[in-house]
């Protein structure tokens, strides 16, 4: 595990953390801004630059299926159903409240495969290896000014 501390809001869609640790209030509320601005102004860009002169519209009409394919299939959540909640003794995966049918099937089948893949055990194994590893290392460790 390599500890970076904490980082900035703009940190935050960029690669500076492979893992962000929030409480479940900010961390749905940051996940929730950034998946609706994204995809709006994306969205809102595209268009506006489209409409701004004849070539920029042939660009567009060139690209459009490869747009309209990227949205529906990397950027629409309920494509992927919803999210596992990390932190829980057992399996609760959570779904935006504007999930339709389509995010409500596609959470049943994610569910299926974490239950049958024995996700929660899996995760609690790793974490207790890497307890134990960080155990290890503190115990090992002199602690300095510099890390206080």
């Amino acid at each position: 595990i390599n500890y970076i501390g904490y980082i900035e809001g703009r940190d935050v869609p960029t690669s500076t953390a492979d893992v962000i640790v929030t409480d479940g209030f900010t961390g749905n509320i940051l996940l929730k801004t950034m998946e609706g601005t994204a995809m709006n102004l994306i969205i809102k860009q595209i268009k506006y630059r489209a409409e701004q002169n004849w070539l920029n519209r042939l660009r567009f009409l060139a690209v459009r299926g490869i747009l309209k394919e990227l949205i529906n299939n990397d950027f629409d959540y309920s494509a992927y159903g919803g999210a596992p909640l990390l932190g829980l003794n057992n399996l609760a995966v959570a779904l935006h409240g504007s999930s339709g049918a389509k995010a409500v099937k596609y959470a049943i089948k994610m569910t299926d495969q974490f239950v049958r893949k024995n996700l929660v055990e899996k995760i609690a194994n790793e974490l207790n290896v890497m307890e134990d590893y960080n155990d290890d290392e503190v115990d090992n460790e002199e602690l300095n000014e510099d890390d206080l």
